[in-house]
């Protein structure tokens, strides 16, 4: 039997915190804390990866009929169970330290694979050392504990990161290139999406299938036409578009925030002093003298 679900509900009581109310797309990150010494896990219908935070044990796995061992150390703190694969795990006895789950959907791997790898796949692998892939592991259990600070299109960033580095891993492959930029009618037309859209969740996918391009090679597009990632261009052109509204004093913050596009006023709150220096409340009751020149358009400044 294969399980759309995690380890949360086979254990709740070990789960510390959860990305299930940001809904992000194909990708749920969990943290748990104080594993038994024996644990299984169904076939899952997604590819899990492990981050064992701050331990020290042996480990005996058993992917279907392939068994693994391994020590698990601050240095060899990854595993990789791969989707549809049922496996059991024991160590010596019930360790009290935190373990990172981060499930994703195998399309993500569809859409970064080069096109030498049409099926891509995972094989199972336990304690293994791999700094990048702790980087984005941890970057992304930073986005669960601020609620999605960064936002949606930085974690979809982040994700296929992740999806690159484990095919990687699993098929070794010459980098993909992407050369040129997008044409000006293609920035244009991604330009006025966002303009005309920057209130609402803002996703890779779509945007890439206006221009019918891949989510991967649109991103990197974008960043070589604009000169600055996607995500980072849709939070400036967000402040941009709140100092406005703050200044004229005519809106709560916490509307102006949801008018803009981010999730929470604190999020606008965060974007806009690491912006501009001031919070949104120090910028309405600045006096006009004190205030923020107007910006151009991110798409045509350098990152800040």
């Amino acid at each position: 039997m294969v399980l759309s679900t995690s380890f949360a509900q086979l254990r709740p009581d070990l789960l510390v915190s959860a990305s299930h109310h940001l809904a992000w797309r194909g990708l749920e990150v969990m943290t748990f804390q104080g594993i038994p010494n024996e644990s299984s896990f169904p076939p899952l219908d997604r590819h899990l990866l492990l981050l064992h935070q701050q331990a020290h044990l042996t480990v005996t796995a058993k992917f279907a009929d392939q068994q693994q061992q391994g020590s698990i150390t601050p240095l060899t703190n990854l595993s990789l169970i791969p989707a549809f694969c049922p496996n059991q795990w024991a160590w010596p006895e019930t360790a009290d330290f935190r373990v990172l789950h981060l499930y994703l959907h195998p399309d993500w791997l569809t859409q970064v694979a080069p096109p030498e790898i049409p099926t891509p796949s995972l094989a199972p692998q336990i304690a293994i050392s791999d700094p990048q892939l702790e980087y984005l592991s941890l970057a992304l259990q930073a986005e669960v504990e601020t609620g999605g600070l960064t936002g949606s299109l930085f974690v979809e960033s982040l994700t296929m990161a992740l999806a690159q580095r484990l095919l990687h891993r699993s098929a070794p492959h010459p980098p993909q290139r992407f050369p040129g930029q997008l044409s000006t009618q293609q920035r244009q037309t991604v330009l006025d999406y966002l303009h005309s859209h920057l209130d609402q969740p803002l996703h890779l996918a779509e945007m890439a299938r206006l221009l019918d391009l891949s989510p991967h090679y649109f991103a990197r597009l974008f960043k070589q036409t604009v000169g600055i990632p996607l995500h980072q261009y849709v939070i400036a052109l967000r402040v941009d578009r709140a100092v406005p509204l703050i200044q004229a004093g005519q809106l709560p913050l916490n509307q102006i925030a949801a008018r803009v596009g981010f999730a929470h006023q604190s999020h606008m709150t965060h974007h806009v002093k690491r912006q501009l220096g001031l919070t949104p409340s120090q910028l309405r009751n600045s006096p006009p003298s004190n205030r923020p020149a107007a910006r151009q358009d991110p798409a045509n400044r350098e990152q800040e």
